[in-house]
């Protein structure tokens, strides 16, 4: 029986170790980019580090299990107690600072809106913070978040395809990023062109600290600037 169980850790911590080669892979990968960008810099070394920790845990169980050694079957397993221990501790975090991040219904739009302050400080402050900020909204702009948000309909007289209408987009079911980052809020009540590009309107008062960012954002984007897409 204890044959079996430790042919068994043996061919698990296997096939461990053949998926950490390509995690540890895409790490080096990122890294040897010359051109790389703040997002692929930032992602990188979590990846290299995952792949490390994977490659050395899997091949310390599995040579513990092969070749019957006491020592580095513990030493396994008392590697492998840290692991699940991180892995719940980020799991509570996670849930901690996002427990209150749930959208809010606004009239006539099938999306939930999503407001920075209605999460908690910790990660309020985060996201807030430019040098934090010129990371995520890297990553926004690499993974296209913005711009997959582009759709078409056809028109119903001529049958061509045409850009979403505003009463189309509304009844869209959009993302947390795509609500949160791609859009500014229903509240500043800005005028619908694109998915995401909005213009004030004049006869609108304008009390949201959001709104004027995305003001001045709009003014910068004819200047040449760009919002992640």
């Amino acid at each position: 029986m204890l044959r079996g169980g430790t042919s068994m850790l043996g061919i698990v911590n296997f096939i461990t170790f053949l998926i950490s080669i390509p995690i540890l892979g895409g790490g080096i990968w990122l890294a040897s980019r010359a051109n790389s960008t703040d997002c692929i810099r930032f992602l990188q070394w979590p990846i290299i580090v995952v792949g490390l920790v994977l490659m050395v845990i899997s091949l310390m169980g599995f040579a513990g299990a092969c070749y019957r050694q006491t020592w580095l079957l513990r030493l396994y397993l008392f590697a492998m107690f840290f692991v699940v221990l991180a892995l719940l501790f980020f799991i509570v975090f996670a849930f901690a600072v996002t427990d209150r991040g749930d959208g809010q219904v606004v009239m006539n739009r099938r999306f939930l809106e999503y407001q920075l302050s209605g999460y908690r400080g910790w990660l309020r402050d985060r996201v807030a913070d430019p040098q934090y900020w010129a990371t995520i909204s890297a990553c926004l702009r690499d993974g296209h978040a913005c711009s997959g948000m582009r759709r078409f309909g056809r028109a119903p007289n001529t049958g061509m395809l045409v850009p979403e209408t505003s009463d189309m987009f509304y009844a869209r079911n959009l993302s947390p990023i795509q609500s949160g980052c791609c859009k500014p809020p229903t509240s500043c009540g800005f005028t619908y062109n694109n998915e995401t590009y909005w213009t004030p309107n004049p006869g609108v008062p304008i009390s949201d600290a959001d709104c004027n960012r995305r003001v001045s954002w709009q003014a910068s984007r004819r200047a040449g600037a760009r919002w992640p897409s």
